[in-house]
């Protein structure tokens, strides 16, 4: 029997194509996210999320925003149900940062950002002399976990959630699925055995894993 362990709770469509696909799964959150106080503006010129996170906690404040910067399908999705203007939207923290840095704009960025943000994106703003800042609005931490089963995959969906299962466990012959690319390079320091969705949706890896253990030559 295939078993596999999502580290993060699947909604119940994509937990039951897991299982009608004649999969065993099992699922906990690895991470935790937790919104913040924060004080800003009321008015934003451009504004970069690389999360939904850091979308949700903004919204929740009365913030206008004339241009939006973001990675992500779910992300832009998500401002743009919200009355947003996405300015432009890239698969990865990286892209979006050349993309800014090629506007040759004098206009400030507000990276809107969690405790754990990763540094592609500042560090090459910074390198290339963006007027740029940063604005934490949630907080992530880490929810370790022993897992005591056989797996033959795990699903992985931020860089966090590696860190936190691999406090407690070890990674061997399982096959890891990751969401983007910013995760597998996280992966890449505990296994080359790693699939990676081309976007960053929770839908391409759960299909990633069901296609790599259903084909009919596994």
């Amino acid at each position: 029997m295939i078993n596999l362990l999502s580290t993060k709770i699947l909604n119940s469509f994509n937990a039951e194509k897991i299982i009608s696909s004649g999969i065993e799964i099992s699922s906990y959150d690895a991470i935790n996210i937790e919104k913040i106080p924060f004080d800003i503006d009321s008015i934003i010129s451009n504004a970069i999320f690389t999360s939904k996170n850091a979308v949700e906690a903004v919204l929740s404040k009365n913030i206008q925003i004339k241009n939006c910067y973001c990675v992500g399908e779910k992300t832009k999705l998500l401002l743009l149900e919200n009355g947003q203007k996405v300015a432009k939207s890239e698969e990865n923290a990286s892209k979006l940062a050349n993309y800014i840095v090629k506007l040759d704009k004098n206009d400030h960025f507000l990276f809107f950002c969690g405790n754990k943000k990763r540094d592609e994106l500042p560090n090459i703003l910074l390198k290339n002399n963006i007027n740029f800042s940063t604005k934490e609005v949630y907080k992530t931490s880490l929810n370790y976990r022993k897992i005591n089963t056989n797996l033959s995959g795990i699903l992985f969906f931020s860089p966090s959630a590696i860190q936190s299962y691999c406090r407690y466990n070890k990674i061997t012959n399982e096959v890891l699925f990751t969401i983007g690319q910013t995760t597998a390079n996280e992966a890449k320091n505990y296994s080359n055995k790693i699939i990676t969705s081309k976007s960053n949706s929770i839908e391409q890896v759960v299909d990633n894993a069901i296609k790599y253990f259903t084909d009919d030559k596994k």
